[in-house]
């Protein structure tokens, strides 16, 4: 594990608060997904195409 101390036991990363929001903009426009951790936008994703 990264970051790892011999003799003491690894640390489990912190966790934080998020939420997805799913977007779906229309036909003939990709599936969007937001995804937000601490009230900031933090990664944007782009599924299917929508029919």
């Amino acid at each position: 594990m990264p970051g790892a101390v011999p003799g003491k036991p690894p640390r489990a990363p912190a966790c934080v608060a998020g939420e997805e929001w799913t977007y779906r903009p229309g036909p003939g426009q990709f599936l969007t997904t937001l995804r937000f951790e601490e009230g900031r936008l933090v990664e944007i994703r782009y599924g299917d195409r929508i029919r």
